[in-house]
């Protein structure tokens, strides 16, 4: 699919048209899963992995969609705007056409990006349920059925905890101390979001650029020969 989409597979700029087209086909590709009945969780290539975050999900028995939280500050509320970095769909009829609107909204201003065009369709929804990481897990509709199965067309979404899901302006090694995933936004370009990783101690690679590659003292292949590998087929 990437292969048939404009610029779906070049790095972009940040909030660039051509960085909302490839943030609107992810949008899309999510919405196709959901309609198959898969839960999709999506993460950035700027994330990295403290330990397995998975326990730390609310499930399809409260949530439609649980996101990481985008603040300097963790001060939580039913609009403030989350990231695309790490987020949760569970597969539900309201989740699929909850990103239909999405991807009308981000059609009707492509000079913004996908969570700008999120955020305004969540804005504009009159049947929508916030429930912050202080609520307890609960369907919160008035009766017993999970978000997954309910008709009442309610949006559910729910932000992750911002201390197991810290963002860019968060990263510092004390705070990252109960930090399950972390997300280096706030950072333009690759360059400085790998230092800032690397300046954490989180940075696996040695030499990605230069193509020889070490992990744990073993010598990878250079990045090109190993693509070319994998476009071959062969390992």
């Amino acid at each position: 699919m990437a292969e048939d989409f404009p610029s779906g597979n070049q790095s972009s700029i940040f909030r660039a048209r051509s960085f909302n087209r490839i943030c609107n086909f992810r949008v899309l590709a999510i919405k196709l899963l959901l309609e198959l009945r898969y839960d999709v969780l999506a993460s950035d290539v700027d994330v990295v992995f403290m330990y397995d975050p998975w326990p730390l999900f609310r499930g399809p028995h409260t949530c439609n969609y649980e996101y990481q939280q985008n603040m300097a500050k963790a001060q939580e509320g039913p609009l403030n705007e989350g990231n695309g970095g790490y987020t949760l769909w569970w597969h539900s009829t309201v989740s699929a056409e909850f990103l239909v609107k999405m991807l009308i909204q981000a059609e009707s201003t492509p000079g913004r990006d996908d969570q700008a065009a999120l955020w305004t369709t969540i804005r504009a929804l009159e049947n929508k349920l916030y429930i912050g990481t202080k609520e307890p897990n609960s369907p919160r509709h008035g009766g017993t059925t999970s978000p997954r199965h309910a008709n009442d067309g309610t949006l559910r979404y729910c932000p992750l905890p911002y201390t197991s899901f810290p963002a860019g302006k968060q990263l510092t090694k004390p705070f990252l101390r109960n930090a399950a995933v972390m997300h280096a936004n706030w950072l333009d370009g690759k360059y400085a979001k790998r230092q800032v990783i690397t300046r954490l101690g989180l940075w696996a690679l040695d030499c990605v650029e230069e193509g020889t590659c070490t992990v744990n003292g073993s010598r990878l292949a250079p990045l090109d020969k190993f693509h070319a590998q994998l476009a071959s087929g062969s390992r």
